[in-house]
């Protein structure tokens, strides 16, 4: 699409990805895949298999779990050209064969095989218990934003006033499908829609795009390389202040000694670990880390149900940091007697008799 479409897209786009980008290693992802998605892209257009994508695919399985999606877009964008019958067989077995060494590639990291069963086991551990992991809210603005993308792709070809080829259809399906399945995935169909709805913008203008230049092209990489010279400096200091966090009780934590366990509340998990390294937290984000069972013995004792103990007994944490309100925080006060050494940010540092 020429710059204004492209830019209404990609906007769209990082609306609905918005809810995500944060200080992960799925962001790795969310580039990669965009890059994968707009070699697929290429790849409708004239036939020829991108095998660069290959090893990307090893970096990226090196990076974060995500890779596989790269590799069923590839599959998706290959069954949408048969549908187109546009392939024939010796083209489909070549543009086949860059999703099978993908796969390959990701077998071959320093992980080894197992790695391409890792994407359904943490799946499977933590769709219980994490929010992001559960079927998305319809209501949510970044799922809304990404269903409306895809509508607005897609209605020129309802209304009947401009036909869809067979790959951008399925593009479109798996869209959804990323979209509803889980919040975690949302920002996977809003990269996904974000070229579709650039193409059906151009469209609707009635001419074809443009093809950039290479001023062009110098220009929008030098607005890409002012904006991350600009971004990195304030990024690095707003990175040292995080809000809503106990910073508060860095005095207090980093006088703890090294390697002493941490209870602590599920969310301050990550902050802790970046905090105070040296400690050890008794859970974090992560939890595909963590087997059920210990995770539903963390979630009796947070909810301080029968058998709650059980669990100190299990980590024999120190110190605890929880909200300060939360049921756990007033068990450990008044039933085992744990002193406050400090609050901050609705927190609250305890420590064992």
């Amino acid at each position: 699409a020429d710059a204004v479409p492209a830019i209404i897209a990609a906007l769209a786009g990082l609306i609905g990805a918005g809810g995500s980008l944060s200080e992960r290693p799925q962001l790795i992802s969310f580039v990669l895949l965009a890059v994968t998605v707009g070699a697929w892209w290429k790849t409708a257009g004239d036939l020829r298999p991108r095998w660069w994508l290959a090893p990307m695919t090893w970096l990226w399985a090196c990076s974060h779990g995500l890779w596989g999606v790269g590799v069923l877009i590839g599959l998706v964008v290959v069954a949408g050209l048969a549908l187109d019958r546009r392939l024939d067989r010796r083209t489909m077995v070549r543009l086949l064969a860059v999703p099978a060494l993908s796969v390959v590639a990701a077998a071959l990291t320093p992980v080894g095989p197992r790695l391409v069963l890792t994407p359904f086991e943490v799946s499977s551990n933590a769709a219980q218990f994490v929010q992001e992991w559960q079927p998305t809210d319809a209501r949510n603005l970044s799922a809304a934003v990404t269903l409306a993308m895809i509508a607005l792709a897609l209605l020129p070809w309802i209304r009947g006033t401009s036909a869809r080829p067979w790959w951008q259809i399925a593009l479109a399906g798996t869209a959804v499908v990323f979209t509803l399945a889980m919040m975690r995935t949302v920002p996977v169909g809003s990269i996904i829609a974000a070229p579709l709805l650039a193409s059906s913008l151009q469209e609707q203008r009635g001419i074809p795009a443009t093809p950039l230049t290479r001023r062009g092209t110098w220009a929008w990489i030098g607005l890409v390389t002012a904006a991350a010279i600009l971004a990195m400096p304030i990024a690095g200091a707003l990175a040292q202040h995080p809000s809503g966090w106990p910073e508060g009780l860095r005095p207090q934590l980093a006088a703890i000694p090294a390697k002493t366990v941490v209870l602590n509340d599920f969310t301050a998990g990550g902050w802790l670990l970046w905090a105070e390294p040296q400690l050890t937290p008794v859970i974090d984000l992560r939890s595909e880390i963590y087997s059920m069972d210990y995770i539903r013995d963390y979630i009796r004792t947070t909810d301080v149900r029968a058998g709650w103990q059980k669990f100190l007994d299990q980590t024999k944490p120190k110190y605890a940091l929880l909200r300060a309100e939360a049921p756990l925080t007033i068990a450990l006060q008044e039933q085992l007697k744990w002193t406050t050494m400090g609050k901050d940010a609705d927190y609250v540092l305890l420590k064992a008799p």
